[in-house]
Parts: C-alpha cells; sequence; structure tokens
C-alpha cells in the first residue's frame, strides 16, 4: 500500500482509475480486496484509510494468535534434569574419618580415586546433555512461534507491481490517447508546414477580471477536455435542405435577424458566434427611448480580432424575446459606428441553447414547449449592407466643405492655462484644462467667478472649523511623565528661517505664546528641493504617551477607481484644510515648542501628531 500511495502521488490519474487499478492488483482471498467489492469506492483517500485498518487489524490478529500458541506448546516444567545431575562428591577427609570395613589403606584411597573420576565425566556428560536438550526445546519453540510479515511484502508477492500496472496502456487510460493525438499533430504541422493562429476575442471573461481567475476558468477546460462528463439526453436540432428555400445561393452573407429588445422590435441585428459580448449602441438606445438611468458606468475595453479597442459606456440589462423564449441579457454599450443595431454573442446564443447557421441563414433553439423555434435571416438586410459598402470604398476622396472640429487640438506645453476670477486682484488666478470644448470653458470660468469668495488666496482667508462641529483632542496616557526636551542650537541660517515660520503663524492666528509648559519640544528642519526649509515640531515623546487609534482610512486605489464614470475631474484641493481643524483647549498647551524667540503652542491641528 505504501508503494501504491507513492505512485498515486506522483502520477497524475482520476481516482476512479487508481482505485480500479488497486483492485486489480490485491489477491482474489484477500478480506480487503472482498470488502471493496462488497462497498465499492471511487476515493483514493477513502480506499487509503479502509486499508489502514484492514492492515491494522490483520497485524492484532497474527500477534494475538502468536502469543496464544506459543503458551499452548511451552513444554511443563520436570524435576529430570535435577534427577540426572550426579550428586555432589563429599570432602575425603569425611570419608577417611568414618569407620571403613576395609582395613587396605591403599586399597581404598584407590577405589576412592576411581569413583570420583567416573562422577566427574558423568558430570561432564549430563550438562552437555541438558545443554542440547534445552537447545533442542529452543529451537522447536521458536519454529512452532508464527514468525511476524509484512502485509506489504504479502500484498507485493501476490500481486503484480502497481507500477507495471499503470504503465499498461488500458482502454479507460487516456494519457496515451492524448500523447498520441498531439504527436499526430505536431507531425501534421511539420508536414503541411501551416502556421497555428488563435482566436482573439473581446469582452470579459465570465470569471473575473484577475488573472487567478481567469487561470482558473482555462484549467477547468483542460479538465473537462481530459476527463469528461456524462453527458445527459438534450433536445436534438438539425438543418436540411428545406432550410435554404428562398435563399439566394451562393452567398457569404452575414446572419441578420429581426428580434424584440425591451419593447420594440429591432432590425438589423447581427448573430456573431465570435464575440463575447452581447453589443448594443449608444444611438440605439436612444431611438427605442430606453431609460438611461438604469445604465451602469464602465470603463472596460472591448478588444476586436485586429487588436483595435473601442471603450465601453456602460452596461444595461434589457430583456430580448425570441418567439416564446425571454432572456435578460446583459448588453455592453458602447459609442460607434456600425452597419448594425446590435451585436448577439455567445452569452445569448448560450443562454437559449441556440445553433446559428450562416449557410442556412436561421436560428434554431428549443421552445418551452420541446419543439424547435426557428428565426429566419434577413438576407436582403445583409446586402443592401453589402452595397452601402462598396459604395464607401468606391466613393473618390474629394474635399468639398471643411467644417470645424468638434474638439480644439492644443499643443502638449499648453494643456493647463491660467484664468484670473477676480477683476480687482488679477494675482488671483486658477487653472483650467486646454482640452476643454469652448461653451465647458466659459461655463466653469463663470461659476468660479460667482464662488470667487469661497477661495483662500492666503493664510488670514480661513476662519478655520468652529470648534462646536469638531476639534482634535489628545488622548494622554496619566501614567507617562511630560517630558521637557532641552534646547538645541540652532545656526543663523536655521534661525532665521524659524523665526520667519513663528512670525506667519503668529499673523494667520495658528499658535500663541504659552508659559509654565509640562510638554515642550524642539523644531525640526528639512530642506526642500526648491532650497526652502520645511519647519515640523518634533512630538516623539508626546506620541509615546498617546495610544495608536487604528482608524481605517479608504485606500488611494478605491478612491481612484471612484472617478470612473465621470466626464469631468476637479483637482481643487483644501488650501491648508489640515490646519483648518482647532485644537482642544485642554490639549494645546502639550503640542508647546521652543524658539530663539520663546516658547509657543499650537491653537489649530499640527503636522507629526498621533492619531491626527
Amino acid at each position: 500500500m505504501e508503494m501504491f500511495k507513492s505512485i498515486v502521488s506522483k502520477v497524475d490519474v482520476p481516482d476512479h482509475i487508481a482505485v480500479e487499478s488497486l483492485m486489480n492488483t490485491l489477491h482474489i482471498k484477500s478480506p480487503f480486496w472482498a470488502d471493496l467489492y462488497r462497498h465499492p469506492t471511487r476515493s483514493v483517500p477513502d480506499s487509503n484509510a479502509r486499508s489502514n485498518n484492514f492492515i491494522r487489524m490483520e497485524e492484532d490478529t497474527r500477534a494475538k494468535a502468536a502469543k496464544e500458541a506459543a503458551g499452548k506448546q511451552t513444554p511443563a516444567r520436570t524435576n529430570d534434569a535435577r534427577q540426572e545431575i550426579p550428586p555432589v562428591p563429599t570432602d575425603l577427609r569425611d570419608k577417611l574419618g568414618r569407620k571403613t570395613d576395609s582395613k587396605d589403606l591403599r586399597t581404598f584411597l584407590k577405589r576412592k580415586a576411581e569413583m570420583v573420576q567416573k562422577s566427574e565425566a558423568d558430570l561432564r556428560t549430563s550438562l552437555d546433555k541438558s545443554k542440547a536438550r534445552k537447545t533442542t526445546r529452543t529451537g522447536a519453540a521458536l519454529h512452532l512461534q508464527p514468525q511476524p510479515v509484512d502485509l506489504r511484502e504479502k500484498i507485493n508477492s501476490k500481486a503484480e507491481d502497481l507500477r507495471a500496472k499503470l504503465s499498461q496502456p488500458k482502454q479507460h487510460d487516456l494519457r496515451p490517447c492524448l500523447e498520441a493525438k498531439r504527436q499526430a499533430q505536431r507531425e501534421l504541422m511539420k508536414v503541411t508546414n501551416t502556421p497555428h493562429l488563435n482566436v482573439i476575442m473581446g469582452g470579459s471573461p465570465p470569471c473575473g477580471d484577475s488573472v487567478r481567475a481567469v487561470k482558473d476558468y482555462r484549467r477547468q477546460a483542460i479538465t473537462a477536455q481530459k476527463w469528461p462528463s456524462q453527458v445527459e439526453a438534450d433536445h436534438q436540432i438539425s438543418f436540411s435542405v428545406a432550410d435554404t428555400h428562398g435563399i439566394s445561393m451562393p452567398h457569404n452573407d452575414p446572419l441578420l435577424i429581426d428580434i424584440g429588445i425591451d419593447e420594440c422590435q429591432v432590425t438589423k441585428v447581427l448573430v456573431d458566434t465570435c464575440s463575447s459580448v452581447d453589443l448594443i449602441f449608444r444611438d440605439m438606445l436612444d431611438k427605442m427611448g430606453v431609460d438611461l438611468h438604469d445604465m451602469k458606468p464602465s470603463s472596460r475595453i472591448l478588444t476586436g480580432f485586429n487588436g483595435s479597442s473601442e471603450q465601453m459606456v456602460g452596461t444595461i440589462c434589457l430583456p430580448v424575446y425570441a418567439d416564446d423564449v425571454t432572456r435578460t441579457v446583459k448588453f455592453s454599450v458602447i459609442r460607434a459606428r456600425a452597419p448594425y443595431n446590435a451585436i448577439l454573442g455567445t452569452p445569448w446564443l448560450h443562454s437559449v441553447k441556440a445553433f446559428p447557421s450562416t449557410y442556412h441563414q436561421c436560428v434554431k433553439f428549443p421552445g418551452k414547449d420541446g419543439t424547435t423555434q426557428t428565426i429566419r435571416g434577413d438576407q436582403r438586410a445583409a446586402r443592401e449592407i453589402l452595397i452601402a459598402a462598396v459604395k464607401l470604398q468606391q466613393s473618390p476622396s474629394l474635399v468639398n466643405a471643411v467644417t470645424k472640429p468638434i474638439h480644439k487640438i492644443y499643443p502638449q506645453k499648453e494643456e493647463i492655462h491660467e484664468v484670473p476670477i477676480d477683476g480687482a486682484d488679477p494675482s488671483k488666478v486658477v487653472r483650467i484644462g486646454a482640452y476643454l470644448s469652448d461653451d465647458l470653458q466659459s461655463l466653469i470660468i463663470s461659476f468660479l467667478k460667482e464662488n470667487a469668495s469661497t477661495f483662500a488666496w492666503v493664510t488670514s482667508d480661513m476662519k478655520g472649523i468652529d470648534p462646536a462641529i469638531t476639534s482634535h483632542e489628545l488622548n494622554v496616557d496619566p501614567t507617562f511623565k511630560p517630558i521637557r526636551q532641552k534646547r538645541r542650537k540652532l545656526g543663523p541660517e536655521r534661525s532665521k528661517a524659524v523665526n520667519e515660520e513663528v512670525d506667519r503663524l503668529l499673523d494667520a492666528g495658528f499658535i500663541a505664546e504659552v508659559r509654565y509648559l509640562e510638554w515642550l519640544a524642539n523644531p525640526v528642519f528639512v530642506k526642500k528641493k526648491n532650497g526652502k526649509w520645511c519647519i515640523c515640531v518634533d512630538f516623539t515623546d508626546l506620541n509615546k504617551a498617546c495610544p495608536k487609534d487604528s482608524y481605517p482610512l479608504p485606500h488611494i486605489d478605491r478612491l481612484v477607481e471612484s472617478t470612473s464614470g465621470n466626464e469631468l475631474l476637479t483637482f481643487m484641493d483644501a488650501f491648508s484644510g489640515y490646519n483648518q481643524i482647532m485644537m482642544h483647549t485642554d490639549d494645546r498647551e502639550k503640542t508647546a515648542f521652543i524658539t530663539d524667540s520663546g516658547t509657543y503652542c499650537y491653537k489649530i491641528m499640527p503636522f507629526g501628531l498621533k492619531n491626527a
């Protein structure tokens, strides 16, 4: 089973083929084989789990049987060995101390020595016999005890190698068939030297826009091709010679049909099997009187077979009536000139299970009552479109009149120009895109002039937000000890820059002088690209005493995507909008900083604070 698991993990085969190969390799008298036939399965994990149960059962059964056999065949202990051991010879001195019948001491000693030699020889013989008997019993017990046999070896000894089984070609194995088909295609390409062309289709697949979703969509097609599922019997549709009745032959006309869309009967609708979207034109929606409030804006790009692209205006869902079959179709709306009023692609064809035939100039699909419904094509309308196209190609390129272009074309350097909106102060100007039309430019300029008082041109023009509406508070941990930083020495250039910044902030009313402080920080200087100094305050110690408020801020990509579908985009920004929020009166002194001219605190929310 371990070999089967390793091979299945390396070879990409369906579960039912792997389970069938496992059943072919099992012994016919194996209980696992009988269980698989009694309770069939098509899952490899299920078969592996059941095999582990059978292996565990057989190992436990074998161990218990061996234990019982060893207990039955162990010989009982007897006193034979104890009886066969000769008596230990006694000391000769004890014998000499006893009374004997023999009066000749030499005869007695000679007889005694012979007895000692005989007893020693008998003792060696008996020990050897006992040792040999013990060895014989041990060998017999080992012989009678059943040896543990690995179930994997048993399965492999009674069945052929699974790898050899998987390598053998079978009728249900698709790999040799697919490989042979690919090899035949390669040989045909080499012989004919014909280039392979892929079809380019527009629109988006019904799986999502991400790369991962598109790859999964492609993988589904590969899986369905390798392991096709069973197809249920469906309605049969066929074409015959009778369907060409009333059609001018020969022809290469496209298939144009009349079909009901929304509340209108629309003519010159092209049935295109190479289009992955259903299209309708904006001008056609205006003629139909469709309410465009139901249209959802979209900025997708539709791509044709030659790489040309067209941006969508939006999408709209409209009902399409084909005899007694009604489907709600999601049309892609575009602004383009075309000889057709709409294009029905594969989404609508697949939804009604329709089969178009340009040769027979008709579309057939199953109806509600099970009969075959047919929509005839308009061959006359198709040839009228062909005549219009030929006239357009043959018309001479003569210039009869020069009309004013719809949009102005400006050089790249004049994309933006400045427009004054206050007659009393020419310095108050706004920047407007130069590519806008004259009517739109005049409309925007008049609107800005009417609301010129809304703009802040200097810092003193900012009134700020009323503290009753909102103000910034510092949630300082009371367990932290206030820190007053030591004053840092500044060079003459930096000292001049900080004094100028302090004067500007005092004039604007952003800061105020303060004394007897608990928190005190130093200014930090950063030089900009234009050579000026950017002055901030080092609120590091104050920020450590304030816990972090993890407030969810919107992502920039979502903000940018939210602008899609709008015709205009303004770049107006709030003038120092960060400084229009007031600090809470209890927390102002905590923002104090030290300079050469004194110590000051912020009345408005400064940069550098945590949670600001």
